[in-house]
């Protein structure tokens, strides 16, 4: 079973396309872009999501690392937050991590600079449905 998107993305041209979809990855516009240019049937949820995962796969290892790095960190101080998106801000809300105590933010710091010191890109993780206690 497929199912139908509200306005179908195949009769919006490329502006609107990106206006909706562009942002679902990270600071990332061009995987939306490939997916709406691949000729895939976008109009269901599941079209939609095989060419953007698609999109992804094909974008090559550069395109991916980028993809990988535009992701925020977690726990930023206050202060930070205007560096996020507004999905980031509202999904750090929603798991607590605006409520860390200055004790809490260093230690993120500390953690989010030795992991991607180590491997090259931010710690990554859906935190939606998470707590700072997790």
């Amino acid at each position: 079973m497929s199912t139908t998107l509200r306005h179908k993305p195949g009769n919006l041209n490329l502006a609107e396309f990106l206006g909706v979809y562009g942002r679902i990855y990270e600071h990332s516009p061009w995987i939306a872009e490939v997916a709406y240019a691949s000729g895939s049937a976008i109009d269901t949820v599941e079209g939609l999501h095989a060419a953007m995962v698609d999109a992804v796969a094909q974008g090559g290892r550069d395109r991916q690392l980028a993809l990988i790095r535009a992701h925020p960190v977690l726990g930023v101080a206050p202060a930070q937050l205007d560096a996020l998106t507004k999905e980031s801000v509202s999904e750090q809300k929603g798991a607590g991590l605006n409520q860390c105590t200055p004790e809490e933010f260093a230690e993120f710091q500390e953690l989010n600079a030795a992991y991607g010191e180590k491997f090259g890109f931010p710690f990554i993780i859906a935190v939606k449905g998470l707590g700072r206690a997790c």
